[in-house]
């Protein structure tokens, strides 16, 4: 029994929302709206004097509403428009009514009480576009409802996958190892080799725990550490951090979410020959944009897929962000270039 109320359930999902139902929506709409004028009709009930005006109000009705539906609400109502909105609904309306009262003049002559018959037109007819903008609205909220829930658990997954890969067991063994070698011939830089690599796990372990933001100043510190530790791992490789802007401190900043970034240049700057390993950092801002650019020489490793990866960057920042920044992605004379651009007004401002 719970099988077949759950097979009811879906098909009913999928019957209100699939778009291959849409027609069989909209017919079953009209003939509830129009049933006692289509018993008419067919002969079950008493029989319509001039059902010509059966099919104009039915043509003016359909217009009225998909107007209504297609139009004003996607134009205006979606825009916050609203005032301007329920003034074109309104005028609508009364189109409607008018349009009728011309075509009906030809059957039917009122000579008094014409403000009561315009009045229960107007109530008839503000029912149904009414009804009909009430199921689209409520359509559109309960779309939106599941949209944002199934936005929700897809960042869940995809921050709990970029948790998983900020501690890489491999970088900490290289490093460790690195570090072993330096005690045995460079105390000093084995003690500061320590330090870094510390600040760094204090900061992936602890002083990010469960916060989406972070300062810009904490999180560059993290970055900063990250790429000296690669550095004293790999003789060759070099980089640069430049920043072409003040009060960058002032910002608060997703969590990791330039890392992908830099990892992604570190693994991939890896070449046969070790002194053309360079990455470059560029960080700027303009009045209304936040700007990283990262570039690094392409390697001629080749390297299997894994990690946090572009594409899971990607994903986390329409997560964030929308469709408000961009991310663009470049080759050019060997040289792998991404920018990424974030509207100054999606990020906090730490005061």
């Amino acid at each position: 029994m719970l099988y077949k109320l759950n097979s009811m359930d879906t098909f009913i999902k999928g019957f209100i929302f699939d778009s291959r139902y849409k027609p069989y929506r909209h017919i079953l709409f009209w003939i509830v709206l129009y049933i006692d004028e289509i018993f008419s009709l067919v002969g079950l009930t008493s029989e319509i004097e001039f059902p010509e005006l059966i099919i104009v109000q039915l043509i003016l009705d359909v217009l009225t509403v998909y107007i209504a539906l297609y139009l004003f609400i996607p134009r205006f109502l979606n825009t916050m428009q609203y005032g301007l909105f329920l003034f074109l609904v309104f005028v609508s309306i009364l189109s409607n009514i008018q349009f009728y009262f011309i075509a009906e003049n030809h059957y039917y002559y009122y000579e008094e009480d014409h403000l009561s018959i315009y009045i229960t037109s107007f109530v008839s007819t503000i029912g149904i576009i009414g009804l009909a903008i009430a199921i689209k609205l409520l359509k559109q909220q309960v779309k939106q409802t599941e949209e944002r829930q199934n936005l929700i658990e897809q960042k869940n997954k995809i921050e709990l996958q970029s948790f998983k890969d900020q501690i890489n067991p491999h970088f900490l063994f290289n490093v460790l190892n690195t570090i072993y070698i330096q005690t045995q011939t460079n105390v000093a830089a084995a003690t500061e080799s320590i330090m870094k690599l510390s600040d760094l796990l204090r900061f992936q372990i602890y002083d990010v725990a469960h916060k989406e933001c972070i300062s810009y100043y904490r999180e560059t510190t993290f970055l900063r550490n990250y790429l000296d530790l690669e550095i004293m791992r790999r003789d060759g490789l070099q980089y640069s951090w430049v920043e072409h802007a003040e009060n960058l401190s002032a910002l608060t900043i997703p969590s990791f979410i330039f890392l992908p970034l830099i990892e992604n240049a570190i693994k991939h700057s890896k070449t046969t020959h070790a002194s053309n390993e360079h990455i470059s950092i560029e960080v700027s801002k303009s009045d209304t944009l936040f700007i990283m650019t990262c570039s690094n020489n392409i390697g001629d490793i080749k390297h299997p897929k894994g990690g946090f990866g572009l594409d899971n960057l990607k994903k986390r920042l329409h997560l964030l962000f929308n469709s408000s920044h961009k991310l663009l992605i470049e080759q050019k004379e060997g040289i792998f270039i991404i920018e990424l651009s974030i509207p100054l007004d999606e990020l906090h401002n730490n005061r």
